[in-house]
């Protein structure tokens, strides 16, 4: 799929869809996923549902908001997604960086693209304290088998 914000690729996991009605896109298919993300205080799952609005005509696959990963067209889609993780995972906790790129700011009720290039903080944990009423990810901490 697409990251809504980021406009970027995006590797999620299916969990399970149903046909439903919506305000906004009337019938449409839903879809819940799942993907890792870090809230400030658990690296975990967070849940994503998608919304495909119905349709009548044959559509190529990649104009879908979501498809199975063999079917993108960059054959060099995996290795970005991996990079792009490995890019992530290390920021977990509190981090001063210098940045050039895009942010995301909360306004009203949705988020606004906005171009930086300085020094950044990365704090998931205090954007939470200082956001409270940022949408919160549904996160769920990770399944181990492990027996203490």
């Amino acid at each position: 799929m697409t990251c809504p914000f980021t406009s970027l690729p995006q590797c999620v996991r299916y969990s399970c869809s149903k046909e439903t009605k919506t305000v906004r896109k009337g019938d449409c298919f839903e879809t819940q996923c799942q993907y890792f993300d870090y809230d400030g205080e658990v690296f975990g799952e967070s849940i994503e549902t998608l919304q495909i609005e119905m349709f009548s005509a044959a559509r190529r696959i990649e104009n879908l908001p979501a498809y199975r990963l063999e079917f993108h067209p960059d054959p060099e889609i995996w290795p970005r997604l991996v990079s792009a993780g490995g890019k992530f995972v290390p920021l977990i906790g509190c981090y001063h960086s210098q940045y050039d790129g895009n942010m995301f700011v909360p306004h009203k009720d949705q988020l606004v693209k906005a171009h930086v290039g300085s020094r950044i903080m990365i704090d998931a944990q205090q954007f939470r304290k200082w956001n409270p009423n940022y949408a919160r990810l549904a996160m769920k901490k990770p399944h181990t088998d492990i027996k203490e």
